[in-house]
């Protein structure tokens, strides 16, 4: 993997995203699902010579593998607690064993419950 640094002091940020529906419940609620969105951000400051710093394919392979245990499911099935907070979190962790081996840095998940409620885990440092 041939890469070209880019100038010092500057990184590409790379957004990819997924939706999903599955249902969780915090204590004393009733389990309802939701229509979900996770955000992946990516951050290099590497690009190979097709100019790319992660072929997207990959991503999108990693995304679906650390979702599919929730497609059509209930978080409380698999988490204790299945705030949206801890469910960026746990995605967080998961997707960054997927990207072990990837030469870019998982800066950030959000977790969108719907389109006006979401929830970020993200690197305090990169």
């Amino acid at each position: 993997f041939a890469s070209l640094r880019m100038t010092k002091g500057f990184m590409f940020e790379l957004k990819i995203s997924r939706n999903f529906k599955a249902a969780h419940a915090l204590k004393g609620e009733v389990l309802h699902s939701h229509n979900w969105r996770i955000e992946v951000t990516l951050v290099s400051d590497k690009v190979d010579n097709n100019g790319c710093c992660v072929d997207f394919r990959d991503v999108d392979s990693a995304i679906d593998k650390v979702i599919a245990p929730f497609v059509n499911k209930s978080f409380n099935d698999i988490m204790k607690i299945s705030s949206t907070e801890l469910i960026a979190k746990y995605f967080f962790e998961k997707f960054s064993c997927e990207l072990n081996k990837k030469m870019i840095c998982l800066k950030q998940i959000t977790v969108f419950e719907d389109a006006n409620h979401s929830a970020s885990y993200l690197r305090s440092t990169i």
